[in-house]
């Protein structure tokens, strides 16, 4: 899999495995350094390792579902989720991409605050459909409907909602300059206060009825706190929380074997499938502890793996989450240039102006 572009001449070009698009989480890169030192037991190893990772100023995590079509629609099933094959089909090809930036490394910081830059992406096969950051006080958002279209993962319902959403962008008048830049893949700013009243206003928008529960966890996601305690409660799970055994180490690259205690990852891991609509709940992890297989690369952590459905399920859909970390940036944490800024009342009055003209 691999991610798509988000600004083409800013991205370092990656290859990804073939599973066709992605969940994303951290990139899979090295630090070109030297070979791993062993510091005492494995435990000591990983925290070295975690801890080159963010002695950069920026780092990034990639999370997909290492999974086939079939075997990601047994997961959404024990989930309790719509195992539709479109959805299932999509899901196995997504990748959220999660990258943090600051003026100073990262382990240098008491915590990942809103003075750290955040990107988020949500890719489907080599295509950016939902691209966010969190810069200061300002967030951006900017959604790909056209990439949607030419994705296949799509039901015909969902097409012709999509396609119709596309043309009224071309009716828009120029007071609704906001939507119509949404509309045609263009980034827009928005206020993060203003997210618990987009659930309304996309609602009205769309014609859709809007689940406001899962509105609310996805403006908990956009308000980008939760994003960045991602990052900081894997660092807790992988460095204070887990135990680990060595299974191999060949050309710079060691192999461990690693418990981790479920319900604490699980709420690390919530905020960044939350947007994969997985039906994902923490609340279900129990007090025991989860198998995983962690990779170091040259020292620096480069890969976690582990059974998505037995973190929290009974283990009955084998998915293999996968985590890729590395240094770096995956997208420019650089604020968008001319994004005009996105009020819930600019959705409304595109929902009004096109019940007009119906």
């Amino acid at each position: 899999m691999r991610l798509a572009r988000e600004m083409r001449a800013s991205r370092s070009p990656r290859r990804h495995a073939a599973v066709a698009a992605g969940v994303c989480l951290l990139l899979a890169g090295a630090v070109a350094c030297g070979p791993a030192e062993a510091a005492g037991s494995p435990a000591d190893t990983v925290r070295g390792a975690v801890d080159r990772m963010t002695a950069e100023e920026s780092a990034t995590v990639v999370a997909d579902l290492d999974a086939p079509v079939g075997e990601v629609r047994e997961l959404l099933s024990a989930f309790g989720r719509d195992t539709g094959p479109e959805r299932a089909r999509r899901l196995a090809q997504a990748e959220v991409a999660l990258a943090l930036e600051a003026e100073r490394a990262l382990n240098e910081l008491e915590d990942y605050g809103p003075e750290t830059r955040l990107v988020m992406a949500l890719c489907l096969g080599d295509r950016d459909v939902v691209s966010y950051k969190s810069i200061g006080d300002r967030v951006y958002l900017r959604i790909q409907p056209k990439e949607l279209l030419r994705h296949g993962g799509l039901t015909r319902q969902e097409r012709d909602r999509v396609r119709r959403v596309l043309r009224l962008a071309d009716d828009l008048p120029g007071s609704l300059h906001s939507v119509d830049r949404l509309l045609g893949g263009g980034w827009v700013s928005m206020k993060p206060e203003a997210f618990a009243d987009y659930a309304w206003a996309l609602e009205e928008f769309t014609g859709l009825s809007v689940d406001r529960g899962g509105v609310r966890g996805a403006s908990n996601v956009l308000d980008g706190d939760e994003l960045r305690g991602t990052m900081a409660g894997l660092e807790d799970v992988l460095t204070r929380h887990t135990t680990y055994r060595v299974t191999g180490e060949k050309d710079g690259v060691q192999r461990l074997h690693a418990e981790l205690p479920a319900r604490r990852t699980a709420r690390a891991l919530a905020p960044l499938l939350q947007p994969l609509g997985t039906g994902f709940d923490p609340a279900e992890a129990g007090d025991r502890r989860v198998p995983a297989e962690v990779v170091l690369r040259r020292g620096s952590l480069a890969e976690v793996r582990f059974d998505l459905g037995g973190l929290v399920g009974d283990g009955a859909a084998d998915v293999p989450l996968r985590l890729r970390f590395s240094p770096g940036d995956v997208y420019s944490p650089n604020p968008p240039r001319n994004a005009p800024e996105l009020a819930p009342q600019d959705l409304l009055a595109a929902a009004l102006y096109r019940a007009a003209r119906s």
